[in-house]
C-alpha cells in the first residue's frame, strides 16, 4: 500500500529524522533547493508541496494540475518550480 508519506533519513546513520504525512496519495518526486532548505514534492494527490524541513512542516501546497504529478524540480536560477503531470 502507498501511504503518500514523505520520510526524510541519515543515510549515513540510516535512521529515519522525521516523517511528513500531507500527500494524499503516492508520492512520485521530490527534490530538495541546490542552495536554500525548501523540499518540494508531488504525486497522485495532484498537489505539489513546499516543505520546510528545519520547521518540520509543509510551507504551502500549489494546486493546478487535474492528474498525477510524475516529476517536480526546482529552476537552478529562478524561484520557480517546475512539475509534469499526466493531465
Amino acid at each position: 500500500m502507498h501511504s503518500g508519506v514523505v520520510q526524510l533519513w541519515d543515510f549515513r546513520m540510516g535512521t529515519l529524522i522525521d516523517r511528513f504525512y500531507e500527500h494524499g496519495g503516492l508520492v512520485r518526486g521530490v527534490c530538495f533547493h541546490r542552495t536554500q532548505p525548501p523540499v518540494v514534492s508531488g504525486g497522485d494527490g495532484c498537489m505539489i508541496k513546499l516543505w520546510s524541513f528545519k520547521l518540520r512542516r509543509c510551507l504551502f501546497t500549489v494546486l493546478g494540475h487535474l492528474d498525477c504529478i510524475r516529476t517536480v524540480q526546482f529552476h537552478h536560477e529562478y524561484p520557480w518550480v517546475v512539475s509534469a503531470s499526466d493531465d
